[in-house]
């Protein structure tokens, strides 16, 4: 993970900073450094690799010797990766914690750099390697109920502390434009096609869809520039977070429909995808895949619409639905305010974090 990761750096690290706690963040980057930042140390470590193979040994013993000169009370690490580097902290007598962000002995199935006649071998020994390691950490946190419950399963000690919001105070703007929205990384998963093959066929409104983000690999963009449904797109490329926000403020629907995939726990979803969550904390209304999780957040709050990310006919409704109700939108984006007020931000999980540590110490 970058030393600036929304959860890592900007959630737990500076709560926990914020709360009295002396803490140092360790990364790996392209320049070695050492700084503070917002009362965390941060040091980024210079470890040049050719391949995986050799980032996962030569970047994973750099850590451990950096981490050891540290000699802290508490080592909190992000990355299976590492899983044997916290083994080897709590034979010198730490507290180890580890934040599992995914469900790695699934994602191993589905990695397209693994060849495909060895992922289900690599995913069953990685799972009996993972077991037998993390029943000897002092707690185990993780993003969504279905990871919870597998390390639940090896280790009691495992507790929920999701990826919600810092909560946004800034008003609902009253005077939307007929734009939806999408920022962040331009990925296969968020469903762009059958987007874009949704909206191809709506002639009735003036509207736009503002894509903000880069593509996740060469080409991509040119395959999403070739449907018919992109002469109602304005791409904006890559954005400032302070930019971002602009363009939520004067968006009426932010888009979040994303494939049923491994890393977004299939039909059940996770809470850990941020970005259905940065729509309603902007005051937002959504459109979004359908997950299990997802679902009971809208009908608890009528703040979106829940489709099939694979059934266009859907998509198109829930998106002529919003162009056609332009003041139920705006309730909408008020209710799915409320949600992150009242349920679905980071202070809540804040408490949690902070009471785990306080209770190793």
């Amino acid at each position: 993970h970058p030393i600036n990761d929304v959860r890592i750096f900007h959630k737990e690290c500076k709560s926990l900073a914020a709360a009295g706690f002396n803490v140092t963040l360790i990364a790996c980057g392209d320049n070695y450094l050492e700084t503070y930042n917002e009362g965390v140390k941060q040091i980024v470590l210079n470890i040049p690799v050719k391949n995986r193979v050799e980032r996962m040994i030569s970047r994973s013993n750099a850590i451990y010797i950096k981490a050891l000169e540290l000699d802290a009370d508490i080592y909190h690490f992000h990355d299976p990766e590492l899983l044997n580097i916290g083994l080897k902290l709590k034979h010198k007598g730490k507290k180890v914690i580890y934040d599992s962000h995914e469900n790695t002995t699934v994602l191993i199935k589905t990695r397209k750099w693994i060849p495909k006649i060895f992922r289900r071998v690599l995913s069953f020994f990685f799972e009996k390697y993972e077991k037998r390691i993390v029943k000897n950490f002092d707690a185990i946190i993780t993003v969504t109920p279905q990871i919870v419950e597998k390390f639940k399963e090896i280790n009691d000690k495992t507790y929920l502390i999701t990826n919600y919001p810092t909560i946004n105070i800034s008003k609902v703007n009253d005077k939307k434009s007929n734009y939806l929205c999408f920022a962040g990384g331009l990925t296969n998963s968020y469903m762009f096609e059958n987007v874009l093959d949704a909206l191809s066929d709506i002639n009735d409104f003036e509207f736009k869809f503002l894509i903000a983000g880069a593509p996740s690999y060469k080409g991509y963009l040119d395959i999403l520039k070739s449907k018919k449904g992109w002469k109602k797109v304005e791409y904006l490329g890559r954005l400032t977070p302070k930019e971002v926000e602009g363009i939520y403020h004067k968006s009426l629907v932010g888009i979040a429909i994303h494939d049923y995939t491994a890393n977004a726990g299939f039909k059940e979803g996770s809470l850990g995808v941020l970005k259905f969550f940065e729509y309603l904390n902007a005051g937002l209304p959504v459109i979004c895949t359908d997950f299990r999780l997802w679902e009971n957040i809208i009908d608890k709050y009528k703040c979106g619409i829940c489709v099939n990310p694979h059934n266009i006919e859907e998509i198109r409704n829930a998106i002529l639905f919003m162009l056609n109700n332009p003041e139920l939108v705006k309730q909408m984006g008020l209710n799915g305010k409320r949600a992150i007020k009242e349920e679905y931000n980071w202070g809540f999980e804040e408490i949690k974090l902070i009471k785990i540590y306080n209770e190793l110490i």
